[in-house]
């Protein structure tokens, strides 16, 4: 997947997320004016359009990536913005656990999840499930979680004497980093660094040259 800057949300994921008024994916409200010129180029190079945009699920090819960003005011966007507020908003039951660390799924004898075994501040306990379990703890963690509860390749599993609930040879592999194009531009505007942008070109050149020092 090519990464460019700004398009459109398949129309299906943004009514759906429009609905519960959730912006943790959208398209800012400009666009680089590089960004005109690299989809010529890259289809040039016989790199496939993703029509339906980045969170559609195909990533062969190049789109514009959606950013955490609220488009209406130009703010962040993030799962507290945009999902924990909605619920406290329309009453909905929910309990948080903070600085808590999931570390094990636990299946029943017809392997389906019943409860996640989880440790805070020392403490471990077990929450059980009454519906269902939402694993969700990004590219790296949730297959881990995965894994380490026995889901997963099989000889990965028994190389750490983890039993095997479920053989699933594709869990944890195949991941591939996408390239992303990036612009930057000087700025006489303090960072929250407290230092000026312009002082910090290095980064710039980093961004289109890895080789360059920071």
């Amino acid at each position: 997947m090519v990464g460019l800057l700004g398009t459109r949300m398949p129309r299906s994921l943004h009514d759906g997320l429009s609905a519960m008024n959730v912006n943790l994916r959208s398209y800012p409200n400009f666009v680089s004016a590089l960004g005109s010129y690299y989809p010529s180029a890259l289809s040039e190079l016989g790199v496939p359009h993703v029509q339906n945009g980045i969170n559609a699920g195909s990533l062969l090819g190049w789109t514009y990536p959606t950013f955490t960003i609220d488009p209406a005011h130009e703010t962040r966007s993030s799962s507290e913005t945009s999902f924990l507020q909605y619920a406290f908003q329309h009453g909905l039951p929910l309990t948080i656990y903070t600085q808590a660390m999931a570390q094990k799924i636990v299946f029943d004898n017809t392997t389906t999840a019943r409860q996640v075994l989880v440790n805070s501040g020392g403490l471990n306990f077990a929450l059980s499930a009454r519906k269902e379990i939402i694993v969700s703890g990004g590219v790296a963690q949730s297959p881990q979680l995965l894994m380490v509860s026995g889901i997963g390749p099989k000889d990965t599993l028994n190389r750490y004497n983890i039993s095997a609930i479920a053989d699933r040879p594709g869990v944890g592999q195949n991941m591939w980093d996408n390239p992303l194009i990036s612009t930057c531009n000087a700025s006489q505007l303090h960072t929250v660094t407290g230092q000026k942008f312009e002082e910090s070109r290095g980064e710039c050149r980093w961004v289109s040259a890895p080789t360059s020092a920071l």
